[in-house]
């Protein structure tokens, strides 16, 4: 099975991962030519205390060309995923950490262990073997000193990157567990959620543990290094780290959570509901007005006196205090609907704002997001070339405040150009540009633009 390409959103491209590629093959060609002996220095040997050097080196190691084959074929479509949320630097980081914390925790768990295989045990159960009973006396002699002079020479140790890249598995299930991925078999290709390709690899991986006697194996080694990507990746989330567009598999449980919640109260709902504050203020409200046009068709017209009457008083009051509530309420609800939004801008999930934004079409809620925010998520958008987030901060900003300096509109006339080459969008904010506004530099910029859209129609 090939994994070769995923459908999650990828905002950067697996250069860290061709570069770990090339180097794990690389280390491979030099190592294949090299003395066994000084080798085997760089792998990571169990029951001989800390080799810190090890933790490092052990991770590029690989025994054979099939072993290296193997794992870089899966480096790629799990290094493309989690890459592409992370950026080469934060990707690489990541990957070190997962291979030295995985490589000292072996070594921790092996520091009582012989360097050694103890060949006695294994000879001893051949006496139970009807086959090794029936040989000839010389032979059995003669197998038993074979078979102690090989083990005894063969030390623990172990080397490659399949620890590690089991660790970026289970970061893929956690920064995209419902994203698919492109999957070639013999009988052709075919797409298969992360999580349910995880669990196939989780559940494999058991049971060649469980059928080698839950020992110390590859396999154990295997499920370890999940275990140590699943923690750094969990920190790397919890740390507002990667660009999961509310993807991640924590999104996910917190959302149904929710949901439920939300059916479950609906369905054992009282007969009498606790308001919200919110509700109540609005409530209030409403009797407040229904009370006002009462009074005022009941009361009759005063023509005999200029100086207002109580009654009239009382109106005027009664008028004031619910236009005063009904402002009030209005804040509230659009702080309220305006407070996502902001959470998401602050959490630096660019593409969840954007969307977010977009589907806000109220100016008085756009309007209580501070100008701070839409320069933010602007300035994010654009520094990690998320065009279309782009457009939507500036297109926002510039509805809350349309008195907003002329550099707004040339900003966006940028990016429509540039950006995602809409020479018409780019044409339209271009025209609502008052050059007398712009300084020098500002002013350069507008004629290039225009020189551009030219060229480009």
């Amino acid at each position: 099975m090939f994994i070769y390409n995923c459908t999650s959103t990828l905002y950067h491209p697996p250069v860290m991962t061709v570069i770990l590629i090339v180097f794990n093959v690389l280390v491979f060609g030099v190592t294949a030519s090299t003395d066994p002996n000084t080798v085997s220095d760089y792998c990571l040997w169990y029951g001989s205390g800390y080799h810190p050097v090890q933790w490092v080196t052990s991770g590029f190691m690989h025994a054979n060309f099939g072993h290296l084959l193997g794992n870089m074929l899966f480096l790629w479509p799990f290094g493309l995923l989690v890459e592409g949320k992370l950026g080469w630097w934060k990707f690489l980081i990541l990957y070190l950490v997962i291979a030295i914390g995985q490589n000292a925790l072996e070594q921790t768990i092996m520091l009582g262990a012989s360097s050694t295989v103890d060949a006695s045990q294994f000879i001893d159960s051949l006496a139970d073997d009807p086959d090794f009973a029936e040989m000839p006396a010389d032979e059995r002699e003669f197998l038993q000193t074979m078979l102690q002079a090989s083990l005894n020479t063969e030390v623990r140790r172990s080397l490659g990157a399949s620890a590690v890249i089991f660790g970026l598995l289970a970061v893929c299930i956690l920064f995209a567990p419902v994203s698919d991925f492109h999957v070639w078999w013999r009988f052709g290709s075919f797409d298969a959620p992360v999580l349910l390709v995880g669990a196939f690899y989780v559940l494999l991986e058991f049971y060649q543990w469980h059928v080698g006697g839950l020992g110390i194996s590859s396999a154990a080694l295997h499920l370890l290094g999940l275990v140590s990507g699943a923690v750094v990746g969990i920190a790397f989330l919890r740390m507002g780290i990667p660009q999961c567009d509310n993807e991640d598999l924590f999104s996910h449980l917190f959302s149904k959570s929710i949901a439920k919640e939300s059916l479950s109260s609906s369905s054992t709902k009282s007969r009498a509901p606790k308001l919200s504050p919110l509700e109540r203020a609005k409530q209030n409200a409403d009797a407040k007005r229904k009370r006002k046009a009462t009074d005022s068709k009941s009361a009759p017209p005063s023509t005999t006196s200029r100086s207002p009457s109580p009654t009239h008083l009382e109106h005027t009051n009664t008028q004031t205090t619910a236009s005063r509530d009904a402002k009030q309420v209005d804040e509230i609800r659009n702080a309220s609907l305006a407070k996502p939004i902001l959470a998401s801008i602050q959490r630096r999930n660019v593409m969840a704002a954007a969307e977010q934004l977009h589907a806000q079409s109220s100016t008085d809620v756009l309007r209580t997001i501070p100008s701070e925010q839409y320069s933010l998520l602007f300035r994010e958008a654009s520094r990690n070339k998320q065009w279309p987030a782009s457009v939507v901060a500036l297109q926002k900003w510039l509805q809350a405040h349309p008195n907003a300096p002329d550099q707004r509109q040339l900003q966006l006339a940028q990016i429509w150009l540039l950006g995602l080459r809409q020479t018409d969008k780019a044409n339209e904010a271009l025209g609502k540009v008052t050059r007398s506004n712009l300084d020098d530099k500002q002013t350069e910029l507008f004629k290039k633009l225009v020189i551009k859209i030219h060229h480009s129609n």
